[in-house]
């Protein structure tokens, strides 16, 4: 198959062959706060990058089908990236991170199809800092909310308990399930599976960040806290909120760079064309 990096036109890329130039725009990290989500909410998307476009002057027979019949290893280097790298989660914190995996049904028997289907039918939409207007056909949020009471933990707030400072993480990837690849066109499947893995992948990726970043957070609290008397809740709630703030810059910087470096996916095989 072939890879290209894509710009986007009316709301759909159009793929360059002869060109890879990593995308410059991001439309893929959003900070919300929703009155029913009080804890922040980072939302991660792919936009609409399973497209079949036809040049006649590509070089090389360049297709969709170019892969069919030959398995999909999982060690393709273009599914690869390094944040793909699933985390250590340290037991102390497995409790307080939570993954949740959504699927909206889609029908297709052509490439065209399949992408009409998912622009049509993806629950991925809003709270996308660019792009707000666009559907998205795959999304990731995570969100992040003190255990005592769901609040967002800039507002930290109480005794010194220990428990008064815990996180809980909260990610949710939401991903398109094919219900009819028994209807598809010659080679379909084949090429929805690798397109598929992909997705998955760049998705998971942006999970990963959040449970780096989270362990991360995690244990300068608790370096902080250790140097600090038992009874010094101001201090420990100024603090707590400053290295939130540090965690919270960090995580929007690195989903950045992430999309940026794979191109919200492309890099790593979500299109194909």
């Amino acid at each position: 198959m072939c890879f290209r990096t894509s710009r986007t036109l009316s709301g759909l890329p159009i793929h360059h062959p002869g060109l890879d130039v990593p995308s410059s725009d991001w439309g893929g990290l959003a900070l919300a706060a929703h009155a029913s989500s009080p804890g922040p909410l980072f939302a991660t998307s792919v936009r609409h990058l399973f497209t079949f476009l036809v040049f006649t002057f590509l070089v090389g027979g360049c297709s969709l089908f170019e892969d069919q019949g030959k398995p999909i290893d999982a060690d393709d280097p273009r599914l690869h990236d390094i944040e793909h790298v699933k985390p250590i989660l340290p037991a102390k914190l497995n409790r307080h991170v939570h993954i949740k995996n959504i699927s909206y049904p889609i029908q297709g028997r052509s490439v065209a199809g399949l992408n009409e289907a998912m622009q049509r039918g993806s629950p991925c939409k809003a709270s996308i800092l660019h792009h707000e207007s666009e559907q998205s056909i795959a999304c990731t949020q995570s969100r992040f909310s003190l255990v005592l009471n769901d609040a967002s933990p800039e507002h930290v707030t109480g005794l010194c308990r220990s428990e008064s400072f815990q996180v809980r993480l909260r990610i949710t990837l939401t991903l398109p399930e094919w219900t009819n690849p028994e209807e598809g066109a010659h080679g379909m499947v084949d090429a929805w599976a690798f397109f598929h893995r992909a997705l998955t992948r760049h998705e998971e990726g942006h999970a990963h960040i959040a449970i780096r970043e989270f362990i991360e957070f995690e244990q300068a609290v608790d370096d902080a806290f250790a140097e600090l008397p038992e009874n010094a809740c101001a201090d420990k709630q100024r603090i707590f909120v400053r290295l939130w703030k540090i965690f919270f810059d960090k995580i929007v910087a690195r989903n950045r760079e992430y999309d940026r470096r794979t191109a919200h996916g492309v890099n790593n095989g979500t299109s194909f064309y």
